[in-house]
């Protein structure tokens, strides 16, 4: 993908206590405008290195993250996980800066 590319992820079906793992394509760069969670879902938001996990935000009420600006790349992830109890679809979108 080139820089200025629609980037998506998902919606993809995740389990309970599964990931959905938001990364670029290999030596990329992704700007994430929007995470797509149904309302009154449970998940949790984590920034991930491929060894360290940092909780950053969890939530049950407000769903979607509409317009928010976190960078990632093949090696620096964020992750939401299921922690709804049951099997749910998430995606992500954004812009490919690299």
């Amino acid at each position: 993908m080139a820089a200025g590319d629609v980037f998506q992820e998902g919606p993809t079906s995740i389990a309970d206590l599964g990931f959905l793992d938001v990364k670029a394509a290999a030596s990329g760069e992704v700007v994430i405008h929007n995470v797509y969670v149904p309302l009154d879902i449970d998940v949790e938001f984590y920034y991930y290195d491929g060894t360290n996990s940092i909780l950053f935000d969890a939530d049950a009420v407000d769903g979607t993250r509409f317009m928010v600006n976190w960078h990632v790349t093949d090696t620096t992830r964020v992750r939401v996980k299921n922690v709804s109890g049951g099997t749910v679809f998430l995606a992500a979108d954004g812009i490919v800066t690299k």
